[in-house]
């Protein structure tokens, strides 16, 4: 019997899939994910509220606040990067797979 997941564990493209799949699952389903995402919606929610508050003079709390936005924008890029890396690499299987069928054929 042959241990398929043992031959595509090394595979990069593999793995770019596998995360891409965990890292969907961990949005859509888990609930610690959900609370992240909840949380990092709010939390740049209430730092863009603050901004249009505070004096535009007080540079450092400025900044704070810009960066208390931020933040939460980067947790979700990098969940969408790992699902766009994986979409990517699920592609190149397929066009991998097609072009290797179609050299049999």
């Amino acid at each position: 019997m042959t241990d398929t997941a043992g031959i595509y564990a090394n595979d990069p493209l593999m793995r770019a899939v596998a995360l891409s799949i965990d890292v969907e699952h961990f949005l859509t389903h888990d609930k610690v994910g959900s609370y992240l995402m909840l949380r990092a919606v709010e939390s740049r929610a209430d730092a863009l509220e603050e901004l249009a508050q505070v004096s535009p003079t007080d540079y450092e709390r400025v900044r704070e606040l810009q960066w208390q936005a931020r933040i939460p924008d980067l947790f979700q890029a990098w969940l969408q990067e790992a699902k766009a890396a994986g979409m990517s690499a699920e592609e190149t299987i397929q066009l991998e797979e097609q072009a290797g069928h179609d050299n049999l054929v």
